[in-house]
């Protein structure tokens, strides 16, 4: 399982991106402000790679999801992957210095599940 989120075990990384978190905007949707390089952003909406979860428990995810964003002052390493079957970019949220990933988080204190 700790595989799974780790960003080079997933084998379809496209890129790695320092990033802003601007909201949660569901459990599982993030909107970022990513940072390219040479003073160059831009804003996404991302998903968290392979995670589902139970309607009863938005509350506590977003909850849960503040207090770490807030943790890392919103400054978060993004790693992205292919596009779901909606279109949105799915990824791993990493604190800023790589040590905590949200995605592992979410699911070992059981507020979400592997899909």
């Amino acid at each position: 399982m700790e595989d799974q989120f780790n960003s080079n075990s997933i084998g379809k990384i496209l890129y790695n991106y320092y990033a802003t978190v601007l909201k949660v905007c569901e459990p599982n949707l993030y909107a970022l402000m990513i940072d390219l390089g040479f003073s160059t952003h831009k804003r996404i909406n991302i998903k968290l790679f392979g995670l589902g979860y139970l309607p009863e428990n938005n509350k506590k995810i977003i909850d849960f999801a503040n207090n770490f964003l807030k943790n890392t002052e919103y400054k978060i390493m993004y790693f992205s992957l292919d596009p779901d079957s909606n279109g949105y970019m799915q990824g791993v949220i990493k604190s800023h210095d790589g040590i905590f990933n949200l995605n592992k988080l979410l699911v070992d204190n059981g507020l979400m599940f592997v899909k």
